[in-house]
């Protein structure tokens, strides 16, 4: 990791909420052996990095609205839809969440 001048690192911004949810179902992937499910979980990381690098947004944008993104989100669901292995972790996540 390299720091600029002033000893600082620059950092993306994720999503809590979804990442932590891909990043469990990627460990329970790994752990099963499910590579379809780890290609996927990959996938979705790409995705929000994408989102929320600097190409896309600029230093203003950073807090991209909660609609806005689970539009985007969303979408990428209907092109990219989880394997019923990743599906039914990610359901599990989201039940033991609480409300």
């Amino acid at each position: 990791m390299k720091a600029d001048e002033n000893g600082h690192v620059e950092f993306i911004t994720l999503p809590v909420e979804e990442t932590f949810k891909v990043l469990e179902a990627m460990k329970q992937a790994e752990q099963q052996g499910d590579m379809e499910g780890l290609r996927w979980a990959a996938r979705r990381i790409i995705f929000m990095a994408n989102i929320f690098s600097e190409d896309t947004l600029t230093t203003d944008d950073i807090h991209i609205s909660v609609r806005c993104f689970n539009a985007l989100w969303e979408a990428e669901e209907m092109k990219d839809t989880a394997p019923a292995s990743i599906a039914g972790i990610i359901s599990r996540i989201a039940q033991e969440e609480p409300v």
